[in-house]
């Protein structure tokens, strides 16, 4: 799993949910990593992204390149700013939107149902 966020002390805080919810994670504190991360992660389970990122790519910029690369990639976005209108219009399909301050539980119930949703189907034969 991805876990994209700016604010170091958030970052780690998800990237400890995740981990703890038993996901092996790798945590990047901005749009740049990510987009350099995500190739490289060819087992990547799902992608947990910050909205607003600051200077350069937004979250819906990295989950809408993460899809391009993995096709059925859950997604979860997180924010503290944009809103459920925005998630709407520029989210992916089938992914989930956190607003921030968020549970342990919420992020892990979360993660459940898109990973749950997007569950890669075998290749037809």
């Amino acid at each position: 799993m991805l876990v994209v966020e700016n604010q170091p002390a958030v970052l780690d805080v998800v990237c400890e949910i995740v981990k703890d919810a038993g996901y092996h994670c790798t945590c990047v504190g901005n749009g740049l990593d990510a987009f350099r991360s995500i190739p490289e992660l060819p087992t990547l389970s799902a992608l947990v992204v910050d909205v607003n990122l600051g200077d350069g790519a937004n979250g819906y910029e990295i989950a809408r390149f993460s899809r391009q690369v993995i096709e059925d990639l859950p997604i979860v976005y997180i924010s503290g700013e944009s809103t459920r209108e925005m998630f709407e219009v520029f989210g992916e399909p089938q992914s989930q939107y956190l607003a921030k301050p968020f549970s342990d539980e919420q992020l892990r119930d979360a993660l459940t149902e898109t990973t749950s949703c997007c569950a890669k189907k075998p290749a037809s034969q």
